[in-house]
């Protein structure tokens, strides 16, 4: 966008008669590189339009469901099933393999059609969407000596800026000899004591609230590494998990020399084959490869922190703290696995560990003599596992397990469902505590059990963690990965202030300012979000090279009173973030970023510049968060709408429809088994949930649904679908959440190698 000098007009500007009176500071607005990379817009422009503009998706596309496109020469993105990293994706991919040659070239989706048939409205997609990425929390920006000066409105607090304008009032006025700023987001007059040179020069700037805290050095007079956070194994080793996998040749896992049971009576290692048993082929256990894989990463962290600390639990018809096995364990059982308030006040009680590089040769030994039997009391195992780990900030919970939650709290084998939506906020409200304390959860569970990850997936879901579903023989390099995505910021707190004639399309609120509690920060983390425009008819027409309307300032007059930036004479409207952490050295910052952008009446002017990776992320992760709310419909309407967006702006170039055909890999497998979830509840209620008491669409009574024979009310629709969601579906919607925009920007990258 325009780069704004000081010869650039400016409302309310200096007088040139007076030029000590009512002088103008502002800073040179550089074109937000710095700000660009935390600070992500989907457009070059902010759309403004006069009302939303709606489609229909008719109940035959409903019905037939999601294809790639009507060109043949288009194929999904070049990642291969057998690549995928997570089994999951690749079984619910697999049913599309060749989803590329589609039956019919679809059209017109803005009208409805001229029949009985069925639809339903949507709004119209389009690009008013931003990204924050939490990324360069690692790298330096311009780091301000002075304080920040916040907005004194206390329902704004933006944070003075290079776009900030500043005057000074004659001196005949009441303010004589103080600084006014009057906010460029909320409007508020502000009197400020400030200088020229205290004013921000960068879009990014960064303040120091607290300094580290001093480190005492190590005997050698080196700090050395600093990283004291704690790493927790909660292992399940029930019954079940003594199920065996099948592996060609001799495999060998750690630990298999030292038998447990009745295997260590065999003294002499005799042939234990039965006749006829094939000789050739090796079984491994669940529980052998998770204590493998769990020992490769203890001993990892030996090389790589060695101050960093482990803890390990067990779970299985009670709960094992082994801690770092050079105390006494504690055991909890009985009536104390069903007691939130007992569960936490023994994890609150159990000391911290000693740094690993001590404690390795004591757990490794402890490990391998775990055995299998039992129930699954995986909720207090999780419980008390998350108040230790909320004891230090940047800590880490990975659970592994095979079953279903069937002991103590967050009981999920259950029939009333009275109790299942107790199972379910007892998770949703334990996720909730843990991204509080600074605490990331990742759930581990083995490809074909029953695990109701739909349930338990949620705290991984809100601390942002993985939530995989693995092949036994792969969980060593799911843990490694999951250890090696380091935290680079705790605490982490943001801010995100739009300007007044904008507004977040959540649904808590319709301000033009949204918190979000981040908790952990990764190099992965980021958060995309809608936002819409207040009501604003233009009054004004110039003609552009699209032949549309360009805004002017007198255009915009309809909307709040606060006036935009004019940058060249053409209105921009401003966007700040403000990203409060703690440095992983102990120093608390505040980085605040401030980006300004042209404002367009012109659909086809905001689309020309579209970043169709941001976009992506946007509908990919609106589907998967609205399947996960039991909203199936709404989710594969937002998917198919998103899908016409994103397919009408990718023929731009082969970079473009690279970027869409890799979303596309995500986002039709999904919508397609929601398809296919729906048929289900068809058959097995008589009419899909989400149309229950919604009969509208069609004037034909036969057309329409036919009344479940289970009365499954709308407000029981959430609870009931996450009963019935499958581990595979479930698996599926937490990892399109989870994936960073960057998953659909490799294509363009993929591309110019």
């Amino acid at each position: 966008y325009p780069i704004m000098g000081q010869n650039n007009s400016v409302a309310g500007g200096g007088d040139p008669a007076n030029p000590d009176a009512n002088s103008v500071v502002r800073r040179d607005v550089a074109t937000g590189k710095g700000a660009s990379s935390v600070l992500n817009l989907a457009s070059d422009h902010v759309w403004m339009y006069d009302h939303s503009d709606e489609e229909v998706v008719s109940d035959s596309e409903l019905n037939e469901g999601m294809w790639l496109s009507d060109d043949e020469d288009d194929v999904l993105d070049p990642r291969s099933t057998d690549q995928s990293r997570h089994s999951s994706q690749s079984k619910i991919r697999n049913r599309i393999k060749h989803i590329a040659k589609v039956k019919k070239v679809r059209s017109q989706h803005t009208s409805a059609k001229a029949n009985t048939e069925g639809v339903k409205k949507a709004r119209r997609a389009d690009t008013n969407v931003l990204c924050v990425k939490f990324n360069k929390l690692t790298e330096p920006s311009n780091v301000h000596a002075g304080d920040a000066i916040a907005c004194t409105n206390s329902n704004c607090t933006a944070v003075l800026s290079l776009v900030s304008q500043v005057t000074t009032p004659g001196s005949d006025g009441p303010d004589q000899g103080d600084k006014v700023w009057v906010c460029e987001f909320c409007g508020t007059k502000n009197s400020i004591d400030i200088v020229p040179e205290e004013i921000p020069t960068s879009p990014d700037t960064t303040y120091l609230l607290a300094p580290p805290p001093a480190v005492e050095s190590d005997k050698s007079g080196h700090g050395g590494d600093a990283d004291e956070t704690l790493a927790i194994f909660c292992i399940d080793v029930s019954g079940s998990m003594c199920v065996t996998t099948e592996v060609p040749g001799k495999f060998k896992v750690r630990g298999t020399d030292k038998k447990p049971g009745l295997e260590s009576l065999d003294t002499e290692g005799s042939d234990q084959h039965l006749p006829h048993e094939r000789r050739d082929i090796s079984y491994v256990s669940r529980l052998q490869c998770v204590k493998d894989a769990v020992d490769k990463q203890l001993f990892a962290l030996t090389k790589e922190h060695p101050n960093r600390r482990a803890i390990l639990i067990t779970f299985s018809d009670e709960v094992t703290v082994i801690g770092d096995a050079r105390s006494d364990a504690v055991t909890i059982a009985g009536d104390k696995l069903s007691s939130l308030e007992m569960l936490v006040k023994i994890g609150n009680e159990i000391p911290l560990p000693g740094a690993i590089k001590h404690a390795y040769e004591d757990l490794k030994k402890k490990l391998f003599s775990l055995e299998e039997g039992g129930q699954t009391a995986l909720g207090p195992a999780l419980l008390v596992a998350t108040t230790i780990a909320g004891k230090v900030s940047g800590s880490k919970v990975i659970i592994c397990t095979d079953g279903l939650a069937n002991k103590g709290v967050g009981n999920l084998e259950v029939e009333k469902e009275k109790e299942a939506k107790s199972a379910q906020t007892f998770y949703e409200d334990l996720g909730t505590v843990s991204l509080e304390k600074c605490v990331t959860v990742s759930l581990l569970t083995i490809q074909g059990t029953n695990c109701k990850t739909a349930n338990l997936g949620q705290v991984a879901d809100k601390t942002r963690g993985e939530c995989i579903s693995v092949d036994p023989l792969s969980i060593t390099k799911e843990v490694s990965e999951i250890l090696s995505n380091s935290v680079i910021a705790t605490n982490v707190k943001a801010k995100i202030i739009l300007h007044k004639k904008l507004y977040f399309r959540t649904e808590d609120s319709s301000d033009n300012i949204l918190t979000i509690s981040v908790g952990n920060a990764t190099l992965d983390t980021e958060f995309v979000y809608e936002y819409g425009t207040r009501t604003v008819k233009p009054n004004v027409k110039e003609e552009t090279n699209s032949g549309g309307a360009s805004p002017t300032s007198k255009t915009m007059d309809a909307a709040p009173e606060v006036p935009p930036i004019e940058i060249d004479g053409k209105p921009h409207l401003p966007f700040q973030v403000q990203i409060e952490y703690t440095r992983l050295d102990g120093a608390k910052c505040m980085r605040v970023l401030t980006d300004v952008k042209p404002v367009t009446f012109d659909r086809a002017v905001a689309e020309k510049g579209i970043d169709l990776a941001i976009l992506g992320k946007h509908i990919a992760n609106t589907t998967a968060r609205l399947a996960m709310e039991g909203e199936f419909t709404q989710a594969r309407v937002s998917a198919i709408v998103g899908q016409r967006l994103i397919e009408k702006n990718s023929h731009a170039n082969p970079k473009a429809r690279s970027q869409y055909n890799a979303l596309m890999t995500d986002i039709i497998p999904l919508e397609n088994a929601l398809r296919d979830r729906q048929e289900e509840e068809i058959r097995e209620y008589g009419g899909n949930l989400s149309d229950y008491g919604n009969n509208t669409g069609s004037d034909d009574e036969s057309e329409r649904i036919v009344v479940p024979v289970k009365k499954v009310k709308a407000k029981k629709k959430k609870v009931q679908r996450r009963t019935d969601m499958s581990d595979s579906l479930a698996n599926y919607c937490y990892q399109v959440k989870e994936n960073p925009s960057t998953t659909y920007s490799r294509a363009e990258s993929d591309s110019d190698d």
